[in-house]
Parts: C-alpha cells; structure tokens; sequence
C-alpha cells in the first residue's frame, strides 16, 4: 500500500526508500559486485534508519509487471515485501527494481509540476508525517482525543469510605 499519486493522467505508487542504500546498490550494481538479502533489508522499513538518514521518493510502479494484481508490494505498516520481491526478481533483480523506482520518480513521467511533488525528507520527518497520518479517522479528519480527556477531567472522584475502627 505504497501511496498512490496520480501525476499528469500516470499513476505512481510512491515509497520512500533510503538514499545511502540505494547509493550503495547503484554502486555495487555497477561494480558488479554479488548482492546478498542483506543489502536489501534496509529498504524494508523507512522508518528503521537513523533519524538524520535520508530518504528519497521511489516509484514502486516500475516493479507492478512482476506481481498479481492481488499482491500488495507494501504491507498496510509501511513496510515493503522484500521477501516476495527477492522471490520473483532474485536478490540482484531487486535491487535493479529499487533502482529502477527511483529513476522513474525522478523522471517524472507525468509532467508533474516540481513544486507538488513528494520531496526527500529524513527518518525523522517520515516518521512524524505517518505518527500525523495515523491520528486521522476514517473520514480523513483528525480525532479529537482532548474530547476525551476533558471528560475524564470533568468526572467526580469516587467519594472513599471512611474507615470504622
């Protein structure tokens, strides 16, 4: 459940994805250097990286080709299904796929105006922008938990017994 953007009549599913890691795959790739699962678990959870890490859009569209239609590549906790992409693309064809998402968000195939498009943001902000995401009710709005506080606030203590000796 990667989010969905509609860019210029084409569709993006839009994840956010280490930028050291995918440094470090595009120059492994090019290196030709063996991959391992290992090098891919950072992309797991963009929220696992340090606070201060970087993380920068990808299109996870590029990959749709290579999946059901009823398989979600990203789970609803944010978190992206690696172990079903090394099966269907192997450790290498996964990378390539990551690779891949991120040149097709940065070419912006929808003629997106730049100033509306997702930008790099750290772990930190990621992660406020999902804690923000995730205080909406189902009708989009943001809950009110002060409601709910005042009113216990406002209730009576239970009156104690007095003690009988």
């Amino acid at each position: 459940m990667a989010e969905e953007v509609e860019a210029g009549g084409a569709e993006e599913e839009v994840f956010y994805a280490s930028k050291t890691g995918l440094d470090a795959l595009e120059e492994k790739l090019k290196k030709e250097v063996a991959l391992t699962e290992n090098d891919l678990k950072c992309f797991a959870y963009p929220g696992d990286g340090d606070d201060e890490s970087i993380l920068v859009p990808i299109d996870l569209s590029v990959i749709d080709a290579s999946f059901d239609e009823d398989e979600e590549l990203v789970d609803m906790d944010m978190r992206l299904e690696l172990p079903t992409m090394i099966e269907k693309l192997g450790v290498k064809g996964a990378a390539q796929a990551l690779i891949d998402a991120r040149k097709k968000y940065e070419a912006n195939v929808g003629k997106e105006d730049p100033e509306e498009r997702l930008k790099s943001m750290t772990v930190k902000e990621w992660k406020d922008v999902m804690a923000d995401d995730g205080e909406e009710d189902e009708d989009g709005e943001e809950e009110d938990d002060d409601e709910d506080d005042e009113e216990e606030e406002t209730k009576e203590p239970t009156p104690k017994k007095a003690k009988t000796t």
